[in-house]
């Protein structure tokens, strides 16, 4: 039976470890002298710690990085500047949330699987419905703040219209879509085509936290993602 530990844990980050992870996020931007940092606030989903915890994440980063650059522990280094994004499943994404967002100049990106049909065979609420409506609902919402909608997380289905599944995510205009591989590991690989065999195997993930193949989205010139085999629109 998989590890069931995580069910005695909090189901947020306290502030104190909050604050502790800021203060090394900054010592180590200070020790290697470091111009911006990205953060990312992931998850599980983000957005159930609520509006202050986000609140006080953001800013412990932020106030740490002046702290320790302005010549704390860490010894100098300042003026490191932070790029906070936040992914999220959208179903908590009201205006309260995008207001405080904003405001704080944290970029959002939407965990969305295509069309209906295709998010909804897995994406699926607590009742056991869908949630293609109430993610759809809130990346129109966030389209309504310029400049605060960073684009799309989307895994890939195999049984599902590729074409589809794309051109359904292209009316709310994402600055990129990230698509993933399932979710898959030696034991239980992600899903194949029928008969697919050494294929299969081969194209298993070295981790059980899948992998990007590819993004895209924009218009105008493609470039290469360092590392990577995959290109973004800029």
């Amino acid at each position: 039976m998989a590890d069931q530990g995580w069910r005695s844990r909090p189901r947020a980050m306290s502030r104190a470890t909050i604050d502790r992870a800021a203060f090394r996020i900054a010592e180590h931007a200070a020790a290697h002298r470091l111009g911006e940092i990205e953060v990312v606030l992931h998850g599980g989903e983000p957005l159930l710690a609520g509006p202050e915890t986000i609140r006080h994440a953001v800013s412990a980063v932020r106030d740490a990085l002046g702290t320790v650059g302005a010549g704390g522990a860490a010894g100098g280094g300042g003026g490191t500047r932070a790029v906070f994004s936040l992914q999220t499943n959208g179903l908590l994404l009201d205006e309260e949330f995008l207001e405080l967002l904003a405001g704080l100049d944290v970029t959002v990106g939407l965990s969305l699987d295509g069309d209906a049909g295709t998010h909804d065979r897995h994406r699926r609420r607590p009742g056991g419905g869908g949630s293609h409506r109430a993610v759809t609902a809130a990346a129109s919402r966030l389209a309504r703040y310029p400049g605060l909608f960073s684009g799309f997380l989307s895994v890939i289905d195999v049984r599902s219209d590729p074409v589809r599944a794309y051109e359904s995510l292209l009316p709310y205009r994402p600055a990129a879509i990230d698509f993933l591989l399932p979710h898959g590991n030696w034991s239980a690989p992600p899903p194949g085509p029928p008969g697919g065999g050494a294929r299969r195997r081969a194209a298993r993930p070295r981790t059980g936290n899948g992998s990007r193949p590819c993004s895209t989205g924009g218009t105008g010139r493609r470039r290469r993602r360092p590392g990577s085999g995959c290109w973004r629109r800029s």
